[in-house]
């Protein structure tokens, strides 16, 4: 809750709030995986979308469909099965330490998978979980 309410005001004090439509900056937080440079991007590409469909404010549409296309972005990392277990494994316990090396190398080079705390808990980007639970590898 509190790292939350620290991405809202971050993007509050850069933005007014009447520029997004209700529930999309919950939804933009939760998805950035509270990293501030994705979120702001986030913000940015959605609010391009926004603008190119003539669109006032950033929409869930124009949210959603940057999403898919971060989501395909993550999909050019996850390749192996190898990919899949290690992901499921760091959702599992918030640890990358059994995974191996190259595993871990290539899931950290694509932002698969997010530090928290200077390491003392890893997690499964957002959009990865995503990917996962439509995939039928987590509930």
């Amino acid at each position: 809750e509190k790292d939350f309410n620290v991405l809202k005001d971050v993007v509050c004090k850069r933005m007014e709030e009447g520029l997004m439509e209700p529930d999309v900056l919950e939804k933009t937080i939760e998805m950035s995986g509270g990293i501030v440079r994705g979120l702001i991007k986030l913000i940015n590409l959605s609010s391009v979308r926004a603008i190119v469909k003539g669109k006032d404010k950033i929409d869930m549409e124009s949210l959603e469909e940057e999403i898919k296309e971060i989501c395909n972005d993550f999909l050019r990392y996850i390749t192996k099965q190898e990919h899949i277990d290690a992901l499921v494994q760091v959702y599992d316990r918030k640890s990358i330490e059994l995974l191996s090396p190259e595993i871990r190398a290539e899931l950290m080079e694509g932002k698969c998978i997010v530090e928290y705390n200077n390491g003392i808990r890893w997690d499964v980007h957002p959009v990865v979980v995503n990917i996962l639970k439509d995939r039928g590898k987590l509930q």
